[in-house]
């Protein structure tokens, strides 16, 4: 028992300080393009011309997910995501590191709550073994604490890491993710069917990176109207059409528009 005590300390302190650097990596690796022009004014006289498109802030030609990250003020190779939480944009730099770290606090949270449950558990069957009662109840709060929150934030982290396998399973980026799903979503808002070369995750994944349409576009119970509408018989985008107005009509609407 002494020695196990000892290899699951030593362990615990690897993994916590192979999360700690995976974190630094993170945060202070810089994902920017290597195209992109750093502290110099954007020439926009010798541009190429390429079917590339292309961001005047970087001066740079954005290659397939090279994204402009407004927090950031850069354009970032393979862009993912801006972590909130690292302060960083996660791209093709960094994104390695970033996985690592998300696997780390998996299982440094484990870790802390497989010991807190053990130690609980040993506690309550050793009962009255404790030469204070004081101490065995200070024993059993301390575990219990430790236990409740590490296990809501593996939680939360497990599934992030079964999202992001997810991703990977489909070959999509964070953003792409988001993208997509959005249009899928405006497409059953107007009527149609969602793309069938896209299917969102279920809630119970994607809750920590996406929030549904109808809770952000939700005003007085109602989702907000489309710019535009897609056709159902030919498929393609429509400008909805303007109501036809009489005369009669029109002279009482510039009547009521007109009265105080």
């Amino acid at each position: 028992e002494g020695m196990l005590q000892y290899v699951l300390g030593i362990g615990y302190a690897l993994v916590w300080l192979a999360l700690i650097g995976c974190g630094v990596r993170v945060s202070y690796c810089d994902p920017t393009h290597p195209d992109a022009l750093r502290g110099k004014e954007p020439n926009f006289v010798n541009l190429k011309d390429d079917s590339l498109p292309r961001c005047y802030r970087c001066n740079i030609s954005k290659e397939p997910r090279t994204e402009h990250c407004n927090t950031c003020n850069r354009c970032v190779k393979q862009f993912d995501h801006h972590c909130i939480w690292l302060n960083n944009c996660v791209g093709e730099a960094n994104y390695s590191a970033f996985w690592s770290a998300i696997c780390l606090a998996a299982l440094m949270l484990g870790t802390v709550v497989v010991t807190s449950l053990a130690l609980f558990l040993e506690c309550v069957m050793a009962g009255s073994s404790y030469r204070r009662v004081d101490m065995e109840a200070l024993v059993l709060a301390t575990t219990s604490v430790l236990f409740l929150l590490n296990s809501f934030f593996l939680a939360v982290d497990v599934n992030f890491i079964v999202f992001h396998l997810c991703l990977q399973y489909n070959k999509l980026t964070t953003l792409e993710y988001i993208l997509a799903h959005n249009a899928y979503d405006r497409a059953l808002e107007s009527g149609l069917e969602g793309p069938t070369n896209f299917r969102p995750l279920p809630r119970c994944i994607d809750w920590v990176v996406f929030q549904p349409r109808s809770k952000r576009k939700k005003k007085a119970n109602q989702i907000a109207p489309m710019p535009a509408r897609y056709s159902q018989d030919s498929k393609e985008l429509a400008s909805p059409s303007p109501p036809v107005v009489g005369k009669e009509s029109l002279a009482e609407t510039w009547k009521k528009v007109a009265s105080p």
